[in-house]
């Protein structure tokens, strides 16, 4: 029996969510006020989401400067009366700008606030970390890309060894790629751990859904903000969203997204890709449990019952884009800078409301179909590189 899951969570976690505002993080702190689990942070991904966070931010500001320059400069010569401005000066200011700092503190001060754990940086044996770089041997890529995963390993052994020999790992990431192999532990990684005691979960809401299963409490806390209309039940709303969850991260996820130029899987109303994207694709969805709305339309005498939910989330597109647009497009987030020698894979956030028709017969639900996805409001522009 398994005393306790100690939750180990990674970078791509937090990149749609770095305000830890995402429901799921509610459902693992609840989890863990009932003593089922553990949350814990690498000291590794704390650094590299406040990199991957500030980073745009800072962009933004040169950039900003380099144009306000270059306006000054034109204006003043075309005649225009201006306050003399010292740009060296501006560029101290923006220099003493602590942003890093900002985010790293209030980032720090939420996860602590909340009760995760943050784990220091593993002790690092330079000859396996040579051994494993120079041998393309995961978690390092055949590219030597890979530091961070390799940081996050040895955090995630270290953990392992730390605690009960009853107690087990659990991974939230999405780079399972690195660490995984046919669902197994990769061969490389394997006699590092006792391997059944080490779960990945590519997705919180898979690992929550598993939560849910065993605990009413929890239940409680994921589904009260849940509102409906026309009378629906509480309970309905729970099989309905389920299933919208299910369909989101099965179905829908890697969908082609329609465009101007060429037909996909799915239309998102009100988005228009930047002109240099090729194959936009849905990578991530985030559902907003708090947003949920039912609404039942047809009962059958079998008790099966027809309704929509409406559902706000937060979608990740990812595309693929040539290095030579994106040295003209630097508004472009850029997620992987090397996908080939030709092009980089670049990345969208997007807020969208989503509506879905689903069947409810007895325990079980099921989508029939999307209505429709329809944009709500454009996530951040992140110019940042993942690698």
């Amino acid at each position: 029996m398994v005393a306790l899951q100690h939750v180990v969570i990674d970078t791509n976690y937090f990149i749609g969510d770095p305000q830890l505002r995402n429901a799921t993080w509610g459902d693992l702190l609840a989890a863990q006020q009932e003593d089922r689990i553990k949350v814990y942070v690498p000291e590794v991904v704390v650094r590299e989401q406040v990199r991957l966070y500030v980073d745009p931010h800072h962009r933004e500001l040169d950039k900003a400067l380099g144009e306000f320059g270059r306006s000054h400069k034109v204006l003043t010569k075309r005649g225009l009366h201006l306050p003399e401005v010292d740009l060296a000066d501006v560029r101290a200011q923006r220099r003493g700008l602590v942003i890093t700092t900002d985010y790293d503190r209030d980032f720090r001060q939420r996860l602590d606030s909340a009760g995760a754990t943050v784990l220091p940086l593993p002790t690092v044996d330079t000859e396996d970390l040579a051994r494993r770089y120079f041998n393309g041997q995961k978690p390092f890529k055949e590219n030597g890309d890979g530091i961070a995963d390799y940081l996050i390993w040895r955090t995630i052994v270290e953990l392992h060894d730390s605690v009960p020999a009853l107690d087990e790992i659990v991974v939230i990431t999405k780079n399972t790629a690195d660490f995984v192999d046919g669902g197994r532990l990769h061969p490389n990684l394997a006699s590092d751990v006792d391997e059944d005691r080490v779960k990945w979960f590519p997705h919180s809401t898979d690992f929550v859904r598993h939560l849910v299963a065993g605990s009413p409490k929890l239940i409680s806390a994921r589904f009260y903000p849940l509102k409906a209309t026309g009378g629906g039940e509480t309970t309905e709303l729970f099989r309905a969203y389920a299933a919208a969850e299910t369909y989101v991260n099965g179905p829908l996820l890697y969908s082609q997204i329609s465009t101007d130029e060429s037909y996909g899987d799915v239309e998102i109303v009100g988005y228009e890709p930047h002109q240099i994207f090729e194959s936009p694709t849905i990578e991530g969805v985030d559902l907003d449990e708090s947003s949920a709305t039912w609404s039942p339309y047809e009962e059958y005498d079998d008790g099966t019952i027809l309704g929509r939910l409406d559902v706000s989330a937060e979608l990740h597109v990812t595309a693929f884009a040539y290095k030579s647009d994106l040295a003209i497009h630097e508004e472009v987030t850029v997620s992987r800078g090397d996908h080939n020698d030709h092009m980089s894979e670049v990345s969208d956030y997007l807020t969208v409301v989503i509506q879905l028709h689903i069947r409810i017969t007895g325990d079980d639900s099921q989508v029939l179909n999307i209505e429709t996805i329809e944009l709500s409001r454009a996530g951040d522009i992140k110019n940042s590189v993942q690698g």
